[in-house]
């Protein structure tokens, strides 16, 4: 039994006797079966090596550019040369060989040396996973992949390393230029022993028959906002599920405030599965707080909000006032006004130096002393923060016996506030906001795709500061694949095009025409499939707020005797 893969645009039968791989849980959903990715069975392949947690690898990623360059500032530089250096791993070039030009050297010097304090501690980058369990002889095993909008090359060597006889592979395709890559990646499997299927669709940019599609624009991103929750809480209110709904931004952090907000106005259960830093909770916010304000000694302002923060123990209005009389600052001024920061001074109460391990437990200790469980608790975000940032502290006590100054500690600690996630809304009912890279693969029966404007969906294709596109076109020429800008502008337009399948029933795309008060170009994508936006003839009142200001000029209606209508209609007379 051969292994085949398919360039169609159908959805595979799921065997019994096949692992099926997607690249998401909503892809997975809609085949009916549990979510494996690549990623995941490559994690579960890797022998012999541990994959380096976010503090190692800001650790070591340091630790080589300061041994492989002369610069001020290794970690910013480190942090500007991570991601090129990642492709560079994921492209399976040659590290030790030379790239020709000096600013590619400065990218291979440092993914040389990072790779080699990697392989020191048996680790491997993030990016090295699938590409070093390709090595490790996985075993083989039939497998069908599914809502992958194409493979790279680590990814096509792991697939030919763990599929046995009865795979099969599904890539988007169509004769056009955008799907090149897929081609270029099944002919690379056919020199492999693989055989290939071709289905092409007639064309990349059409949509499902049967599929209602509307174009719509508004003034503003709020609005924009408003007009897609409003639609939404019609669909609900005429009772679809909202599990048949889906709200879709390239930008999904940056819609996500404004979405949550409307949300809550409006009623509409919503989850926003993006993921923030720690330093943007509660808890990471007042723990990073904590560690400024003791690092300054307590002065008036920073031990004021550090204080009357909503995780802090607060502050009384008798001793409120007498410190903004006092300007109080310092352990001592604030026991003066009768607030007492003994607990909170982690300069006083901790040793000048500890190895990691006691570290780590020292701030365990003031964690429970502190109460921050009972705290946290209040809110289901901050509790499920807290888990997070208590898993995260273990990264710190690596190497357990090592010294290290209390300073340099608190200094890991703080970056750790911003290096670790979490979810935005981990609440699990409801409308999810989703971006068009988590949707790969999945199917919903509505559709409401937000933020269609030139520049941000499809978002800008700019260069890298580290490995522009002049250099990768160097590199290309000695045999090394980083992505080119035509290539990058066609992976933008591949994952709407996937966009496009995920539908059943109804598609709604919609832009506003300012954004942050500019004027905002349509996104190109309206052009490819014959549509114009146009204003919605009708929205649904769907807030009190909003049927107070649509009532607001009559005399009489249904919130006639509101007294907030009433005392509103009294100044508009004015």
């Amino acid at each position: 039994m051969a292994r085949h893969v398919f360039l169609c645009n159908s959805i595979p039968t799921v065997g019994e006797a096949s692992t099926v791989l997607t690249p998401n849980e909503n892809a997975a959903a809609a085949l009916g079966v549990r979510h494996l990715s690549l990623d995941n069975m490559a994690r579960m392949s890797l022998v012999g090596k541990r994959i380096a947690n976010p503090v190692e690898v800001s650790r070591l990623s340091r630790a080589a550019v300061e041994a492989a360059l002369d610069v001020s500032d290794p970690a910013g530089v480190a942090r500007t040369l991570l991601p090129p250096v990642r492709e560079v791993f994921r492209s399976g070039a040659d590290v030790d060989a030379d790239p020709g030009s000096s600013r590619a050297r400065r990218v291979f010097g440092v993914a040389r040396a990072y790779r080699s304090l990697l392989r020191e501690r048996g680790l491997v980058d993030p990016a090295e996973v699938v590409g070093e369990a390709a090595g490790c002889s996985p075993p083989e095993r039939p497998v069908r992949l599914y809502g992958y909008p194409r493979l790279g090359a680590d990814e096509t060597a792991f697939l030919d390393a763990v599929a046995a006889d009865g795979s099969e592979v599904y890539l988007p395709y169509a004769e056009e230029p955008l799907f090149a890559e897929n081609l270029r990646t099944a002919e690379e499997l056919c020199r492999r022993g693989w055989r290939l299927e071709k289905e092409p669709a007639p064309s990349a940019w059409t949509i499902g028959e049967g599929i209602s599609v509307g174009a719509q624009v508004y003034p503003h991103r709020e609005a924009e906002v408003r007009g897609a929750l409003a639609q939404i809480k019609e669909l609900l209110a005429d009772g679809a599920n909202p599990k048949e709904i889906v709200l879709v931004s390239r930008d999904d952090s940056g819609y996500g405030p404004t979405v949550l907000a409307v949300a809550r106005e409006y009623g509409v259960p919503v989850r926003a599965l993006y993921r923030v830093p720690l330093t943007d909770t509660r808890l990471g916010s007042w723990l990073s707080r904590l560690l400024e304000a003791s690092a300054a000694g307590f002065p008036f302002e920073e031990t004021a909000c550090l204080l009357r923060h909503p995780m802090g123990p607060g502050l009384p209005p008798e001793p409120w006032i007498a410190a903004r009389a006092s300007q109080a600052s310092g352990v001592e001024g604030w026991a003066e006004v009768g607030v007492d920061l003994a607990d909170l001074s982690l300069a006083s109460s901790w040793p000048a130096e500890d190895v990691r391990a006691g570290w780590v437990a020292r701030t365990e200790a003031f964690l429970r002393h502190y109460g921050i469980e009972d705290r946290a608790n209040a809110w289901p975000r901050e509790a499920v923060a807290l888990s997070h940032l208590e898993d995260a502290l273990g990264w710190l006590a690596s190497p357990e016996d090592q010294r290290v100054p209390r300073a340099e500690f608190l200094r890991e600690l703080s970056e750790l506030l911003h290096l670790v996630t979490t979810p935005e809304q981990p609440e699990g009912r409801g409308v999810a906001l989703h971006t068009p890279l988590s949707l790969f693969g999945a199917r919903y029966r509505y559709v409401f795709v937000v933020g269609l404007v030139e520049g941000e969906f499809p978002a800008h294709v700019g260069d890298d500061p580290a490995l522009d596109f002049h250099e990768r076109r160097l590199l290309r020429a000695r045999g090394v694949r980083l992505e080119l800008a035509a290539e990058r502008g066609r992976r933008e337009r591949l994952s709407f095009h996937e966009l496009l399948k995920v539908p059943t029933e109804c598609l709604t795309l919609s832009r506003p025409r300012l954004v942050e008060r500019r004027e905002a170009l349509p996104s190109p994508y309206f052009g490819m499939l014959g549509l114009e936006a146009a204003r919605p003839d009708r929205l649904p009142v769907a807030s009190p707020e909003e049927a107070r200001r649509s009532f607001l000029p009559s005399e009489e209606g249904a919130y006639s005797g509101d007294p907030v209508v009433e005392g509103a209609r009294e100044r508009w007379r004015v």
